[in-house]
């Protein structure tokens, strides 16, 4: 989410702004094995992919440069980047939050529904 990996992406993409992919478009999943996921979110289901896959694309281009002038006190010279798939990418929908506060309401409705008919409230 650095300025300049947001530029990049910005300027691949036009249309896209810097705010509009820090506030509402992109999310980053880093799961504990070391690899990345790179999300986008728009109406249009194409233009999620290619902003994920620009995102994606214009990290590891940082990264690499990064590594690259490591001799200057940059990132560790070992350090590999890939973006490992950008194409033939599926534009799946994730579920929203809301589902997910939906279904917890719900959830807690039927166990207090469970809690009122099953417990005896008699001292």
């Amino acid at each position: 989410m650095s300025d300049a990996t947001l530029a990049a992406v910005a300027n691949r993409l036009p249309g896209v702004t810097i705010r509009q992919m820090r506030l509402e478009k992109l999310q980053l999943s880093q799961p504990g094995s070391g690899g990345w996921h790179f999300y986008a979110q728009d109406s249009d289901a194409q233009k999620a992919v290619s902003l994920a896959v620009a995102w994606a694309q214009a990290f590891a281009s940082q990264v690499e440069s990064q590594v690259a002038g490591a001799s200057a006190g940059g990132l560790e010279p070992y350090i590999t980047v890939d973006a490992a798939q950008s194409i033939d990418i599926q534009a799946d929908r994730s579920p929203g939050l809301a589902t997910y506060i939906s279904a917890g309401a719900l959830f807690l409705l039927a166990l207090a529904a469970f809690a009122i008919l099953f417990l005896d409230a008699k001292p």
